[in-house]
């Protein structure tokens, strides 16, 4: 068989759908091939976990990409990678199979072609060049490296210039700002002067009051603990204590104690009275039987029972065990019975009676009303003072 001429080299560009990448050289073993990629920025390596099937005039690479088939933008290439041995031993006085010398003629001819393949991708020089290939290579590689050079030397300018374009064009958007800025305040002041204050019935300026504020950005907000009108007790979650006494409320979300708000504990205002004491208390609506600020109730109370028991008849067998006596006339005398003078009466007893066994009485009786706490959920009361 002869051995015609054959690039030793396959390429592709992966689509996202081939898996199969057949080749037009051959090949006598699978580690006569070496499979490579490159990826879309240019990278090359190996590329690993692809299998051949070979025949006499080139064979199919199988590979899969990570599981899938070889994406866009991606190349793979397919390579001889002939050893360079000659493993043919010829004996003299044998017999020479033709095969065996076809064979090694083949493989000599494929590593040619291989060399071929490699320097159709190589730079060579002319017979009249005096420098090596070495010189050639450090030359390229000085140049490249003076034109990385002069290139990141422009974009350094360029983006210099860019820098300074945009910091001119923000110094203008910004005075151009400022300037509309002021002619926005000197209009409104002019507004302002011929506005006046407002009345019931036109709008108009009007005065902050001692609970509303300002922010930095113009925004009006309410004080909202300042809201509450003094005297008045109000449960709030979450506060805290503390403050000159340990008793003025650091409201939820603050850190500072509010000295105008104080615990209901009974104790002292600071300004010589006292505040209510509804610590362990409920709050009852006042009427003319609970006049505003009596205190009363108990946290304990107790019950008690009377009645009386209903009528019951004994039986025979619930009775006390007893007898009776009795006195009869007559003129004899009998065993058991005491005898008297003149009609001859005598004292005589009946057989005794009663099982002395038990009985029950009913009872039919009623406590007076209690009253009782329900279920309940504590808060801390506190009050404005001020």
């Amino acid at each position: 068989m002869t051995m015609p001429y054959s690039a030793s080299r396959a390429l592709f560009e992966g689509n996202g759908a081939a898996t199969q990448f057949p080749f037009s050289f051959r090949v006598w073993e699978e580690s006569q091939l070496v499979v490579s990629l490159t990826s879309p920025q240019g990278e090359t390596s190996r590329a690993m976990g692809w299998t051949a099937t070979l025949s006499d005039s080139g064979g199919t690479i199988s590979y899969l990409h990570k599981g899938a088939p070889l994406p866009e933008g991606w190349k793979l290439a397919i390579v001889r990678n002939m050893p360079f041995s000659q493993d043919i031993d010829l004996v003299s006085g044998a017999r020479f199979d033709p095969q065996v010398m076809e064979d090694g003629l083949d493989q000599a001819a494929a590593e040619r072609q291989q060399l071929l393949e490699q320097l159709s991708r190589a730079v060579i020089l002319p017979p009249s060049s005096e420098q090596s290939p070495q010189e050639v290579v450090e030359g390229i590689t000085t140049d490249r490296e003076r034109a990385e050079r002069a290139a990141g030397g422009a974009a350094a300018s360029a983006l210099a210039a860019a820098r300074s374009a945009d910091e001119a064009a923000d110094h203008t958007v910004t005075a151009a700002r400022e300037a509309d800025r002021a002619r926005a305040e000197a209009d409104r002041a002019t507004e302002i002067a011929n506005v006046g204050p407002a009345t019931a019935d036109k709008a108009g300026l009007v005065k902050i009051g001692d609970y509303i504020k300002v922010d930095a950005e113009g925004r009006i907000y309410l004080d909202p603990w300042a809201i509450y009108p003094p005297r008045s007790p109000i449960p709030v979650q979450g506060v805290a204590f503390g403050g000159s006494d340990g008793r003025r409320a650091i409201m939820p979300g603050e850190t500072t104690a509010r000295e105008d708000w104080i615990l209901c504990d009974g104790g002292s205002d600071g300004r010589g009275g006292t505040v209510p004491q509804i610590g362990g208390r409920v709050v009852l609506g006042a009427d003319e039987s609970h006049p505003a600020g009596s205190t009363g109730g108990s946290g304990t109370h107790d019950h008690s029972i009377s009645g009386t028991v209903g009528a019951t008849t004994l039986t025979e067998s619930q009775l006390a065990n007893h007898q009776h006596q009795f006195r009869t006339g007559g003129n004899e005398q009998s065993s058991g019975a005491e005898a008297t003078q003149g009609d001859y009466a005598w004292l005589g007893y009946t057989y005794s009676t009663g099982g002395s066994q038990a009985h029950a009485h009913s009872l039919a009786a009623s406590s007076g009303a209690a009253s009782s706490l329900s279920p309940y959920y504590a808060l801390a009361y506190v009050i404005r003072i001020s």
